[in-house]
């Protein structure tokens, strides 16, 4: 009986001795990997069209249309995407990706 138990003893060992080594082995890999994908920039949902079209153009048609479509109060206007990006006599409405830099 002790042979058996010392047989699985070894093989038990050996086992969790190679999957140590395996684990350890593969450390920096998942690392590397890790890291790459969080510096890799992800397309972001509300630099689309759609969510523009269905989430920022309600908002603005109702409170700032008013003052920011024709009359272009403040050489502002707000009725399209092109129009914020270009901005006003202060600059841009909106800097995609940096929100500090907007007006």
């Amino acid at each position: 009986m002790s042979i058996v138990h010392n047989k699985r003893d070894m093989l038990f060992r050996y086992s969790v001795g190679r999957m140590a080594r395996l684990l350890v082995a593969a450390l920096p890999l998942t690392v590397q990997l890790t890291v790459a994908a969080m510096q890799t920039p992800q397309p972001s949902a509300a630099s689309s069209p759609e969510f523009f079209e269905s989430k920022v153009r309600p908002v603005l048609a109702s409170n700032c249309y008013d003052c920011h479509s024709d009359e272009q109060f403040g050489g502002l206007r707000l009725d399209s995407r092109e129009a914020l990006l270009k901005g006003g006599t202060s600059g841009p409405a909106i800097v995609p990706g940096d929100p500090r830099r907007a007006s």
